[in-house]
């Protein structure tokens, strides 16, 4: 007899058998990153750029909650990168056994001038 395995509703995963993804795959990702993206002015003033990677969980409906920074650039691109993350659209949500579940995902957000 083969067990099912309980995939708990609250916990959040780290890999799962299909990872969640944005609607419309990693083009339309870059996409919108890059038509939502603001350099801030302070930044281009001081010739500061670089890779801000950002850390999320994607949830079981899509939405994405818990978004923050692992490693940063600079406070103004770092807030930039927080502030086009929150206005991403829900994802694809990532499965384990055939169930939606939460998924932390890493993104970078790349800054170049």
């Amino acid at each position: 007899m083969i067990e099912k395995e309980y995939i708990d509703p609250d916990k959040t995963y780290w890999i799962v058998e299909i990872m969640p993804t944005f609607q419309g795959g990693q083009a339309a990702l870059f996409r919108f990153l890059t038509s939502n993206l603001n350099y801030p002015p302070e930044a281009v003033r001081q010739k500061q750029q670089g890779q801000v990677l950002c850390r999320f969980t994607v949830n079981k409906d899509g939405s994405i909650s818990d978004i923050k920074i692992v490693s940063g650039v600079s406070p103004a691109l770092d807030r930039e990168a927080l502030r086009v993350l929150e206005l991403m659209p829900k994802w694809t949500s990532g499965k384990r056994k055939g169930k939606a579940v939460k998924v932390r995902f890493t993104l970078p957000v790349d800054f170049k001038l």
